[in-house]
């Protein structure tokens, strides 16, 4: 990303046209807890890399209080929502990022881990 809140500003490596923000207070009034734990699910994007052969949603696992809200790029972004909608993953030619933990998000996970390694579809 451009950049990040978490500690302060900090300047990101810009691979990504996005910038990475805490939850900010309005989850309070919507009664939803930061971080935001537990599982949700992702709308895929599709003809990805990352979600070949899963369904159009699909649940993953989240441990997180920043998020990036959008990336300003036409590539392929996963969505998930939590009081708003932030970006939950991203593929964009051989860069790849994840919001959420594909290691505990049991089949799924393990899904999403094997596509990445292999990388056909």
């Amino acid at each position: 990303c451009l950049s990040s809140t978490e500690d302060g500003f900090n300047k990101g490596l810009s691979l990504v046209n996005g910038f990475v923000e805490k939850f900010d207070e309005n989850m309070l009034k919507k009664k939803l807890k930061v971080p935001h734990i537990g599982f949700n699910s992702v709308l895929r994007p599709i003809n990805s890399k990352l979600y070949c052969a899963t369904k159009k949603e699909i649940d993953f696992y989240f441990v997180h209080s920043y998020r990036v809200k959008e990336i300003k790029t036409n590539k392929k972004v996963g969505i998930c929502e939590y009081g708003e909608s932030f970006v939950a993953s991203f593929e964009i030619e051989n860069i790849f990022g994840a919001q959420f933990h594909p290691e505990k998000s049991q089949t799924n996970g393990l899904k999403l881990i094997k596509n990445f390694i292999d990388l056909k579809c």
